[in-house]
């Protein structure tokens, strides 16, 4: 496989084109994300875009390790929920989604958690996924004025 090696911005464009919600990504997340989670984000779509966007910099998670691409910010994001939310907008198989939701579980540190959500989908798989939809031509992907004022 073509290795794409995607700018954090780039990324967060493709995600933009995603769709927020996802059948099964909702049977695992919370009903809702909102102030009483303690968190910036209200979907797990603006929660990626969000850390791809700035991943070039310290952005809102001020990172020590600057000018990263995509498979880096992808393989260090520790939210599960927010990889499974990814494979699934991306069209990945619902039974591996099922997989991986389920290792995660097993486990109480969101580290662990990630790990075993990337063993069942791993970065490559996700460019494959993106390959499949056509959003990997960065000259096809929108780019959006909003992300340059996130965060």
């Amino acid at each position: 496989m073509t290795e794409y090696n995607f700018s954090g911005r780039t990324f967060a464009r493709i995600i933009e084109q995603l769709p927020a919600e996802t059948p099964l990504y909702r049977k695992f997340e919370p009903p809702t994300l909102d102030e009483s989670n303690n968190v910036w984000y209200h979907s797990q779509k603006e929660h990626l875009m969000g850390w791809f966007s700035h991943l070039a910099g310290a952005g809102a998670y001020n990172r020590k390790t600057r000018g990263r691409r995509a498979k880096q910010g992808y393989n260090s994001f520790q939210c599960a929920m927010g990889l499974i939310w990814l494979a699934e907008a991306l069209g990945e198989d619902p039974d591996v989604i099922i997989a991986a939701a389920h290792e995660s579980f097993e486990h109480t540190h969101t580290a662990a958690q990630c790990a075993a959500v990337r063993r069942h989908i791993p970065w490559d798989r996700i460019v494959e996924l993106i390959v499949a939809q056509g959003l990997h031509n960065p000259a096809s992907v929108k780019r959006n004025s909003k992300l340059s004022r996130r965060h």
